[in-house]
């Protein structure tokens, strides 16, 4: 629950800090870390309330999954996790080339 809602979390700052960069450029963020708490623990509590008493049910479907969906999620969940590390990079060169 915590890496699902880490990668989650992270998206959403990395895309709430591109939107900050090109419309507020001239602002200093003083407080960004919370900014940063209150996204990262809200992720979890909401996935901890969507997901409660859920695991079993998940479980049982992933198991019985066919090999190709399981080849085919593995390879969304690499990606995403990849996506949501690369925004970073992605954010400094656009906002490099903007400035």
């Amino acid at each position: 629950m915590i890496s699902v809602s880490a990668v989650q979390g992270w998206i959403i700052i990395n895309i709430l800090l591109f939107i900050k960069e090109i419309l507020f450029n001239n602002e200093k963020l003083k407080y960004g870390w919370v900014v940063f708490l209150v996204v990262m623990v809200g992720i979890l509590f909401y996935n901890k309330k969507k997901y409660k008493n859920k695991y079993l049910e998940l479980r049982n479907k992933w198991i019985n999954e066919e090999k190709n969906d399981k080849i085919f999620n593995g390879i969304l969940v690499i990606l995403t996790i990849i996506f949501s590390w690369s925004l970073i990079f992605t954010n400094l060169l656009i906002l490099k080339n903007i400035k």
